[in-house]
């Protein structure tokens, strides 16, 4: 079950745009701007989740600028544009815990 699934709100409003609007709206700052901040916004809410979860014992914290997560966001949610934005935006996170884990 991913982190999508066990927090169902974070499907609501602006991570369950699809990635096929994402790419289209690249090129508006206002759709930019609250893209990114959401995408932060989560990325933040997913390190403080898997920080406090026992279960980890060494949990990657995510960090990444602004520049980097919308560029991110737009190459994952380019792999499927079916995708939600918190879809895509997990596979993102996910990517970059198997990054850091190999450091």
């Amino acid at each position: 079950m991913s982190y999508c699934e066990t927090i169902p709100s974070i499907k609501k409003g602006v991570g369950a745009t699809l990635c096929f609007d994402v790419i289209s709206w690249q090129h508006h700052e206002t759709a930019k701007k609250d893209i990114t901040n959401w995408v932060i916004s989560f990325i933040d809410e997913v390190n403080k989740t898997t920080a406090a979860n026992k279960n980890f014992k060494k949990v990657p914290i995510i960090d990444l600028n602004k520049n980097l997560v919308w560029f991110g966001t737009l190459a994952y949610c380019s792999l499927d544009t079916k995708l939600t934005l918190a879809e895509a935006t997990m596979k993102l996170i996910t990517n970059e815990w198997e990054k850091l884990e190999k450091r």
